[in-house]
């Protein structure tokens, strides 16, 4: 499979992904108990669980951010000439080397999310948007997984390859500033150069940061 038939594809997956862990969080987040009160003996066994939760939404929050952040990457390169630079290309090589490492640690949120729910009562809502979430992690983990099977030319295309070795032990926090800075001056690059259809893709990058959806899926 080409770039040019993977990367809407994947774009597409990455919205999915985004809007449904945030839906998950939102699920979650509205059967926390409100108040600064002790608990009841009856949720005395939800208690450790409530705890841990916050932490974990705030580790779910920086892979969205991440993911949203390798959306904008795809979006960038899509259907354009490799940039005189590389910048392009380095910006999206190192959003899928932030990526792979951010759906790496996805899978442990995911689970560890699973295992605190399961001392509240059942909610069928949360269930099932954990269920679409791994389903969704799955399926982008496999596009990036397929970019890398491609042939040598196309691969020089969107940049270097990435070790997966690399991608796991990357630092997603820390990465994000440098990361979301080589995707703007990328952008730039285009304004600069007088790109006609940059307009267009940087309106939907800016919705995707702040809804985590495509607003033209």
């Amino acid at each position: 499979m080409s770039d040019s038939d993977s990367d809407p594809e994947l774009s597409q997956l990455l919205t999915d992904l985004t809007t449904t862990l945030r839906e998950l969080e939102q699920e979650v987040e509205s059967e926390r108990p409100r108040g600064p009160r002790l608990p009841t003996p009856s949720e005395l066994s939800r208690f450790t669980s409530e705890v841990a939760i916050p932490g974990i939404i705030l580790v779910l929050r920086t892979n969205v951010r991440a993911l949203q952040l390798l959306q904008r990457a795809v979006r960038l390169a899509d259907g354009r000439k490799p940039s005189p630079d590389g910048a392009v290309s380095e910006a999206r090589s190192r959003a899928e080397e932030v990526g792979k490492a951010s759906l790496s640690q996805l899978d442990g949120v995911l689970t560890d999310l699973q295992t605190a729910l399961e001392s509240r009562p059942e909610n069928e809502q949360a269930d099932e948007l954990l269920s679409r979430a791994r389903e969704l992690r799955e399926q982008v983990q496999g596009e990036l997984a397929e970019d890398e099977t491609q042939p040598e030319t196309q691969q020089d295309s969107a940049g270097p390859e990435i070790d997966q070795s690399d991608a796991v032990g990357i630092d997603v926090e820390s990465e994000l500033k440098s990361l979301k800075d080589n995707i703007q001056d990328a952008e730039q690059q285009y304004d600069d150069d007088g790109d006609d259809g940059d307009d267009g893709d940087d309106s939907g990058s800016d919705a995707t940061d702040d809804t985590g959806s495509d607003p033209n899926s």
